[in-house]
This record gives C-alpha cells, structure tokens and sequence, in this order.
C-alpha cells in the first residue's frame, strides 16, 4: 500500500482588520513572513466551516484525483448538477 505525503495547510481566523494590518506590517518590514503563516484567512469559524465542509472537501479531492477539465466534466464525474457546482460557498 502506497503510503500518500500528508498536506499541512496553516489557516488563520482573524478580523479583515487584523488580516489587513499584519499584511502591512509583512509588507512594511515591521513583521517577518514565517513558513508557518496562514496561507489561507478566514473572518470567523462559521465562514472557514462553510468553505471547509465535508461535501466540500470530498469535491476537492475529486477534482485533485481526476483533474475535471470543466464543470461539466466535474458533474459528470461527481454526480452532481453543474449549476450546484459552479455556485461557490459565501463567504462574509
């Protein structure tokens, strides 16, 4: 059994405020940018779980294992009607 290299993927919750006042301080040279930054910025719990959902992550690892080359090809490979697909989650 092929053993498969695990993904780290650093998220950070913050106000736009916040996000936008380290993204200047990085910026300005007043904060270093660490490997381990949140690559990904949510504003709160509830937005990262609507992005982050479990429907949403198995629709993320069938377009990462099939490589779709279009919302149709998509619908067909995951069952699903191609207006539900192309409707992203909202976000604040």
């Amino acid at each position: 059994m092929r053993e498969e290299k695990q993904l780290v993927l650093h998220v950070g919750i913050a106000s736009p405020e916040q996000m936008k006042s380290r993204l200047l301080d990085i910026v300005s040279g007043k904060a270093l940018h660490r490997e381990d930054d949140p690559k990904i910025w949510f504003a709160s719990v509830a937005e990262a779980y609507r992005v982050l959902s479990n429907e949403t992550m198995i629709l993320l690892e069938l377009i990462r294992a099939h490589r779709p080359e279009s919302l149709s090809d998509l619908a067909v490979k995951s069952g699903q009607n191609e207006a539900n697909l192309s409707v992203c989650p909202k976000t604040s």
